[in-house]
């Protein structure tokens, strides 16, 4: 992809890479087991940052083939083997991915991230996708952690996606302001919760998604001697929430709350 133009670009058509993360279901109380969570009886799903990506990036095909019938374009979706990283994969190619890559199982985060950049550098994609963070796993450094490796541009928690005129422009939401903004391909492009609504799945894409094409690549070696500077002593479940109450009006409220010491 270094020192391609925009018509060499148009010539080849549109490739959209897409990482599509399993991650525990936030709407369950995580399994504990003497302690440590019991990743056997977790119930996975598809991180919802990497659904709501997957979604932008099938829109982002649509609205290119609309604009060159002619040229190709495809989604790839990219994410661990085994049962859990194969069920989130098939998940998103549900949602409108054309096929898939599997990275191998390894949790060292340091081999996934060699995987990942090795299988970028040899599909050379336009544009990579993927939710600004995974739950429970990081804390949203993926992007630039590839965007860096690469030195590719980088547009973090994206809340609208339009490809034009061969760039890619952008926003992001912030508390005070918006931030419009364009940037050259290929590119890392990390999506916020708004950026799409995923469509609803029905059983037939599900059916279909079983069948499209998935690959298992080789495993990379990578340097996995860092230490971890942070490691958990120790795991407990949130204490039960009490039954909460009705009240009248405004007073009894505020007695209430003065009766458990809220006010002083």
């Amino acid at each position: 992809m270094e020192g391609s133009t925009s018509q060499s670009w148009l010539q080849n058509g549109l490739k959209i890479l897409v990482l599509a993360r399993h991650v525990p279901d936030s709407n369950l109380l995580l399994p504990l087991k003497q302690g440590v969570p019991d990743y056997s009886a977790f119930s996975w799903v598809l991180n919802p940052f990497d659904e709501v990506a997957t979604e932008a990036a099938v829109q982002l095909r649509q609205q290119f083939k609309e604009q060159h019938p002619d040229l190709p374009a495809e989604v790839i979706i990219v994410g661990r083997a085994g049962s859990a990283g194969t069920a989130a994969v098939e998940r998103a190619l549900s949602l409108g991915g054309d096929r898939a890559l599997l990275l191998s199982e390894a949790e060292e985060p340091q081999i996934f991230l060699a995987q990942l950049i090795e299988q970028i550098r040899e599909i050379a994609p336009h544009l990579v996708l993927l939710g600004r963070m995974a739950l429970g796993e990081e804390k949203g450094e993926l992007a630039g952690q590839l965007a860096g490796t690469l030195d590719w541009p980088l547009a973090t928690a994206v809340s609208e996606l339009v490809l034009e005129n061969q760039a890619l422009n952008f926003l992001q939401r912030r508390i005070t302001q918006s931030r419009h903004a364009s940037l050259p391909l290929p590119a890392i492009v990390s999506a916020e919760l708004d950026l799409a609504i995923p469509r609803y799945v029905t059983l037939p894409a599900l059916v279909a998604a079983r069948r499209k094409p998935k690959q298992m690549c080789a495993p990379v070696s990578a340097d996995t001697e860092t230490e971890i500077a942070v490691m958990p002593e120790n795991w407990q479940s949130p204490p039960t929430r009490q039954t909460g109450c009705k009240v009248n009006d405004v007073h009894e409220l505020l007695a209430r709350l003065a009766e458990q010491g809220v006010f002083l």
